[in-house]
């Protein structure tokens, strides 16, 4: 078969060794074709291929195939046969069962489907059976559900014909009022589906669906799935049926028709993380000023395009979902997904869906205590390293356009030399008003496209952090407060909660505004990191108390790639002059200018490295002034000291500091001299946001308290 999997070549005596008990039920495969061949029988299925080589293999195959019907067990099939020619039927068939093209039905649980039930929905049942064991059982198992239709329009109409067409018994239906809907229509689909199904039936009933989640809960609860669909977008009532089947553990699915487009799902079961109002958050969080409103529109004019064909396909599918999660057959398309259908061209596209910090549905955080959070940092501090391929592999979840975390990672319009720059877009978490998706964005550079996209997407995952905050998690009605760790003393601290996240004071989230903002592979990682960030903060205020002396670039430590920052800016013509402006601190610290400007800053125990940070800082502000690149994407240089002619030494040897062997040690050398100079570091774990703690639990947030 030309792009299909190769054949696989086996004997006709097939030496496989399966053992088949008598009471086997051999049953071929629905999907399962058999063609003669030059060598013998040619099998086809979904799965795979097969040969098998033999003069008369074919024609027992083709007399065996009636019987392989999994109405006779393989004692019956074989009953008359020679004991030679009945292990060679039974080797067949076992052959054929492990290979995949024969199933053995005899362990199937029974069910009470009639010959007439069986014949009508003999392609739901032969679905079924391509998937699962015991078909027709699970076919009555959803046949019988007791399934509420919610909604109005042509779309409730052609709900409840997808529901009678997949073989409900009773398809109940509540009709709402926000847009007419043709009842006749529902009794003529019920008198086609009658002539196929006698049995069927369609129930109407007056549930308060519009009422309180309470009295939601009291109309659904005899249900076991609740379908909602609506040519208006009542997104007020959909939140409400969604908390009330979470609350009650009903199976929920809805599609939301909004314009010239249908998101159907997700497909919610009991103990799924993710609901509807979680997706619905995250659709909201990539629209540029999107505002938390879910309010019900029933005076939105329906789509142009929202016609017969178009309800019939949204309503199949949201009949389709449920069928397969009740029945266990088939890839359920919505579970933990939207799927967008655009009502004009009729394309589709698939988004999955993670729980929102901000869902109303799965129920009140309560703030931690004091015993919580200090429990929380030991499990942080005890946690396992996260590799680079870990975090990269587990980052690129994240990456989605429509309900992402973060929505893109790619160059942009970004030129690529001499540094390459990768772009990592985050998005609108507590969909704050003013939001600008454009200025939401990490933009990082780095000397390969890899390191680049690393870099930026670490720098989105902490951005994001600091942007979600979860209120309900905080404490202090007039003043929220949250926890933080004293890393002096290690006790627990309260600090006021806008101290540490931008969003209460209705900014957004930047770097310039964060010094203490840092991620790592380790907790220790990632609060060193952030120690030293707010070190380097404190060393730059002291800079106008003395002359600084200049670094000579030839006795100064090099990395290969600080060796190759300093051939670029040559080439580029850059000329920068390194200033060694380590202060009471210690630590050492290095600024770059170019002119009278000051373009970099960096600190850092291991010289070398440092020096080579600064450097790097100094080549972006040239490639972002060359490019003209937007200010959200320039490196912040509000921070950066003036460093006037005035306080620029002569050359001067670089004075050796202690180098720490590792992050624990950086953090222990960093507070001895941050407390013995007065300052009160708090670090703050930025973990509202689960689906974010999974890819990426090590995010700190670090904050000078108060002084001694």
């Amino acid at each position: 078969m030309p792009g299909g999997p190769r054949a696989r070549r086996a004997s006709a005596m097939i030496p496989f060794s399966a053992a088949l008990d008598g009471q086997v039920k051999p049953k071929l495969k629905n999907d399962t074709l058999y063609l003669p061949s030059a060598e013998g029988i040619y099998f086809v299925s979904n799965h795979g291929t097969l040969t098998l080589d033999g003069k008369h293999i074919y024609q027992w195959v083709d007399k065996l195939a009636p019987f392989l019907t999994g109405a006779h067990t393989l004692d019956e099939i074989t009953a008359s046969l020679s004991e030679d020619r009945k292990r060679m039927v039974v080797g067949l068939i076992g052959g054929l069962v492990q290979k995949g093209f024969i199933k053995d039905v005899g362990d199937d649980r029974p069910h009470g489907l009639d010959d007439g039930v069986l014949a009508a929905y003999e392609s739901e049942i032969a679905f079924i059976d391509y998937y699962r064991d015991s078909a027709a059982h699970r076919f009555q198992r959803f046949r019988e559900s007791k399934v509420l239709l919610v909604g109005a329009g042509q779309t409730a109409v052609a709900l409840a014909q997808a529901c009678l067409h997949a073989g409900l018994l009773e398809v109940h239906v509540a009709i709402t009022d926000e847009a007419a809907t043709d009842r006749s229509r529902l009794d003529t689909y019920l008198e086609h589906a009658r002539e196929r199904d006698s049995a069927q039936s369609i129930v109407e009933h007056r549930a308060a669906v519009d009422g309180s989640v309470e009295e939601c809960k009291a109309a659904l609860g005899s249900f076991d799935a609740v379908i909602h669909v609506s040519d208006k977008p009542m997104l007020d009532r959909a939140r409400r049926l969604n908390r009330a089947c979470a609350e009650l553990g009903t199976l929920f699915i809805q599609a939301i028709v909004d314009g010239d487009e249908a998101w159907v799902g997700p497909l919610v079961a009991p103990g799924d993380e993710a609901c509807w109002e979680c997706a619905r958050l995250r659709v909201l969080g990539r629209r540029e000023g999107a505002e938390a409103e879910f309010a019900d529109r029933p005076d939105a004019t329906p789509s142009e395009f929202l016609a017969g064909p178009t309800a019939a396909i949204v309503a199949n599918q949201l009949s389709f979902e449920v069928f397969k999660h009740r029945t266990e057959a088939g890839p359920v398309e919505t579970a933990g997904a939207l799927v967008r259908l655009d009502l004009e061209t009729l394309q589709s596209s698939n988004h999955p869906v993670t729980r929102h910090p901000l869902c109303t549905a799965h129920g009140a955080p309560e703030p931690r205590d004091e015993a919580e959070f200090l429990a929380a940092v030991r499990d942080l501090a005890a946690g396992p390293e996260i590799t680079g391929e870990e975090f990269s592999a587990a980052a690129a979840a994240c990456f989605e356009p429509s309900t992402g975390l973060l929505a893109s990672l790619d160059e942009g319009d970004f030129g690529q030399l001499p540094l390459k720059v990768s772009r990592a877009e985050y998005a609108n978490v507590l969909l704050l008003p003013d939001f600008e998706r454009e200025s939401a964005a990490a933009v990082e550079v780095a000397t390969d496209f890899t390191e680049a996209r690393e870099r930026a997407a670490r720098r989105a995952c902490e951005l994001y952090a600091a942007s979600a905050v979860d209120r309900r998690r905080l404490s202090g009605s007039d003043e929220p407060r949250t926890w933080g760790l004293d890393l002096i003393s290690g006790a627990a601290r309260s600090l006021p909660a806008a101290d540490v996240f931008p969003a209460l004071r209705g900014v957004l989230a930047h770097a310039a505004d964060l010094p203490g903002l840092a991620s790592g592979s380790t907790w220790a990682e990632a609060v060193g990191r952030g120690l030293l960030a707010l070190a380097d903060r404190i060393t730059v205020a002291e800079v106008a108390e003395s002359v600084r002396p200049a670094v000579d670039p030839a006795a100064a430590p090099r990395t290969e790639r600080a060796e190759r920052y300093w051939k670029m800016l040559d080439i580029v013509g850059v000329e920068v002059a390194i200033h060694d402006i380590t202060g009471s601190l210690g630590v050492p610290t290095f600024v770059a200018c170019v002119g009278p400007e000051t373009v970099g800053c960096a600190s850092g125990f291991d010289i070398g490295q440092a020096l080579e940070e600064v450097l790097e800082q100094a080549l972006r502000h040239h490639q972002a002034q060359a490019g003209e690149w937007p200010r959200y994407a320039a490196a912040p240089t509000a921070h950066l000291p003036e460093l006037p002619p005035e306080l620029r030494g002569p050359q001067a040897a670089i004075v050796a500091a202690a180098q720490p062997d590792g992050w624990p040690e950086v953090q222990e050398l960093l507070l001895s001299r941050l407390g013995a100079a007065g300052h009160r570091p708090v670090a703050v774990p930025l973990d509202h946001d689960p689906a974010l703690n999974r890819v990426l639990p090590y995010i700190v947030n670090v904050v000078l308290g108060e002084e001694n």
